[in-house]
Formats: structure tokens, sequence, C-alpha cells
């Protein structure tokens, strides 16, 4: 599985990022970016060539004259910096630089004045990054709105379970050479009772991020999880450990337990996203 994800992720090019992202992993980037108090993100991926960094996906007004039109050389650059080093960087001051062309993006004439840039690493390599933006000097004008190292850490919460997602649908997707294989994967209301009503959740894979899940349970009468990993928070480094069939609190346990009621084929992957800090209504 590793060495075909692996494959997969080799043939994804930032103009076909767009038809990877679903309303989910879309909605968990927008969530980060309100956490880290940004006013505009953009996803950065390497070009088919590894020459430039180009914007992939971006939440900004200027999203279609800014997607696939920019590219930025890997040999210059605040961003191309984060992405060689694969290192996290926080700057409240950026629009200080001399070096204008790390801060500012030419083709739209707006000006970067803090930013938050973190590594985005999928299916075993890195790939690109995350850019939180503060634009056009709200931080200069409001000292005291600023980034801080927890709204860092935020961000790279937001990449690592962006990561687990697209992975897990590249699992699912059919690709054709380096091109997605476009499927309209959302339902209907109709279509979506009906599959309630008659279907088993055959050949259904569901990613369910929360508490963890605890796998020995009797209600799920030796269900084998698909994935079981939990995402451990230290400071504002984040990593991936195996999530040993544990459950923090029990919600992902009861939310998986109503997915096999209702499609008792389907497999279940436990992604554990909850810091043991933390619990219902504390996080």
């Amino acid at each position: 599985m590793a060495d075909r994800l692996t494959r997969l992720a080799a043939g994804i090019r930032p103009e076909q990022f767009g038809a990877l992202l679903d309303h989910l992993e879309c909605d968990v980037f927008q969530h980060g970016l309100v956490t880290a108090g940004a006013e505009e993100g953009t996803i950065w991926l390497l070009d088919g060539a590894g020459e430039h960094l180009v914007p992939a996906y971006n939440t900004g007004p200027h999203a279609d004259q800014l997607v696939g039109k920019f590219k930025q050389p890997l040999n210059t650059g605040i961003i191309c910096m984060v992405f060689a080093t694969e290192e996290p960087f926080l700057e409240n001051d950026v629009w200080k630089t001399p070096n204008k062309a790390s801060c500012s993006i030419p083709l739209l004439q707006v000006q970067t004045y803090a930013l938050i840039a973190v590594p985005f690493s999928f299916c075993h390599a890195c790939r690109g990054l995350f850019l939180a933006c503060s634009l056009n000097g709200r931080f200069a004008r409001v000292g005291s709105s600023r980034f801080r190292p927890e709204h860092l850490n935020a961000m790279q919460r937001t990449a690592a379970m962006l990561s687990q997602l697209i992975e897990f649908r590249c699992s699912a997707k059919r690709w054709v050479g380096r091109r997605i294989d476009a499927v309209n994967t959302w339902l209907t209301v109709d279509q979506a009772r009906a599959y309630l009503q008659q279907g088993t959740g055959r050949g259904i894979k569901v990613a369910v991020l929360d508490s963890g899940i605890e796998a020995a349970h009797p209600f799920f009468n030796g269900l084998r999880l698909a994935d079981d990993l939990a995402v451990l928070d230290e400071g504002v480094a984040l990593h991936t450990v195996a999530g040993q069939g544990r459950d923090l609190y029990g919600h992902g346990t009861a939310i998986a337990a109503i997915i096999h009621r209702l499609a008792p084929e389907a497999q279940i992957g436990s992604f554990r996203v909850w810091a043991s800090s933390c619990g219902p209504g504390r996080c």
C-alpha cells in the first residue's frame, strides 16, 4: 500500500489538486486558518518539473488569478526555504524584509505582512507547504493581532489532518496515468437515503477523525480497523503513531458503532486527533 500511495502521489500536480480536494478537506483547511487568525491561506505544491512551487488552492478573492498561474522558483523566497528545510516558519514582520520577492506576489500586487508557513507532507514525502497570511497591513495597523506559536501549532495540526485525508482519498481514487479519473463522489439526498436502507457498506472506507476507536469493544465483534493512527502534539511539533485500538473519551467509538450498525461491511479507519488534555467541550 505504501508503494502504491507513493506512486499515486508522484502523479499529483498543482493543476489537479483542486479535483482531489472535497468539501471536508476544504473545510479542514479553512478551519485551520480561522483558528490561526489568518486572513487568507494557500496550499503550494511542487510542479512537475521539480523547479517551482505553484499555488494549488487558495481561499482568497483572487484565487482564480493565482492558482496555477504564479510560480515561485525553488532558489528564492521564504516559502521555498520552508519547503527545502521542512521546518515551520512564523514571522510577523516579514513585510520589512529587503527581499520583496520573498513576501509578495507581483502578479496580484499584494503584499504579505505576516505569515505562517508549514511543510505539507503526504504519501511519505514533503510535497509542498501551507501558507497562512495577513495581507495589506492588518497586522502592521493592529499591533495586538499577531501570529503566535499556538497559531503555528494549529496550522501544523491542519497539515497533519489534511495529509491523512488525502492519503485516504488517494487509496480510494482511480487514476489514469498522471490524471485523476474524475468521479463525482457526492451523493444526492435520495441516493443516500436508498443506500442507507439497502446498502451494507461493502467497498466503502470511512475515516473517523475523533478521540480514537476502542477496537476491542464487544459491539464490533472482532472488527479490524482499516487504519489506526494517532496525531500527537508536542509543542509546535506533530507526529503520527499507532493508535493501538484506544479511545481517550469514548466519543469516537460511539460514532464508529453508528457507522458499523448502518454499514456493517464498510471498512472503518480511526484517526485520533484529540489530545489527552482535551475532551468534549474543552478543545
